[in-house]
């Protein structure tokens, strides 16, 4: 058993390790495999900021205050979003800067522009909260691993088999947590922005607690059937 939990704990920790380091040292790559994720949840976004910019469109006051080549130029940028939203954010994003503003300015050209800045904002903000998730994941993980290696390596003789067992309990809570992750509590699937983040290591905790309860009130539960099994009648 304590054999078998140095072994596991070493490959979970060995894995997390070079998943941590993934999260740097490959950050691009990382973006790259998000990007359709991100894309996606800024397109949620962006949706009611361009309606709100299409119906300004209809107003007779923002009508005059508008040049003609102003109005052709915000109604192709409607139109390009509407035709392929995630080329239009694709190609945003990309930008690092927006055009100048134009010399004729209106408050419509001055909400357009916000717009953009929200969508590219919420875009950037989106893609660095999910590498951060991805970071403490993988660290709390790690964390996790190295504790239950370190108890099963250092287990004193007399307790070897209560500390390799938790040991082992400290993995079936990594185990059952990271498929909670990437399954249930999600892995590129944050649904509303709302990223696990130092969550994450709460749940691990908090299933790694459960795990030692239900184990000790099973054990006691034994000890107790088996004295009263040496009760005499």
């Amino acid at each position: 058993m304590r054999q078998i939990s140095l072994a596991i704990n070493t490959i979970v920790a060995i894995f997390f390790v070079g998943f941590l380091t993934y999260t740097f040292v490959a950050r691009q790559h990382l973006e790259g495999r998000a990007r359709q994720f991100v894309t996606e949840k800024t397109i949620d976004y962006a949706r009611p900021l361009v309606g709100v910019v299409e119906e300004a469109m209809e107003s007779p006051l923002v009508k005059r205050l508008l040049s003609d080549d102003q109005k052709a130029a915000i109604l192709q940028q409607i139109a390009l979003y509407k035709q392929e939203p995630s080329a239009y954010i694709a190609d945003l994003t990309r930008q690092k800067k927006l055009p100048p503003a134009p010399q004729k300015w209106n408050p419509l050209l001055k909400q357009v522009r916000e717009t953009k800045e929200r969508i590219r904002k919420f875009y950037d903000d989106t893609l660095a909260a999910l590498i951060v998730d991805l970071r403490i994941f993988a660290f709390s993980n790690l964390c996790a691993a190295l504790i239950a290696f370190y108890l099963a390596y250092w287990s004193p003789r007399k307790n070897q088999q209560s500390i390799v067992g938790f040991s082992f309990l400290i993995f079936v809570s990594v185990l059952y947590c990271s498929y909670l992750y990437v399954d249930g509590l999600t892995f590129f699937r944050i649904l509303f922005r709302a990223h696990l983040g130092w969550l994450y290591p709460l749940v691990l905790s908090v299933v790694l607690a459960g795990l030692v309860l239900s184990f000790r009130r099973s054990g006691q539960t034994k000890e107790e059937n088996v004295a009263n099994d040496v009760v005499p009648d």
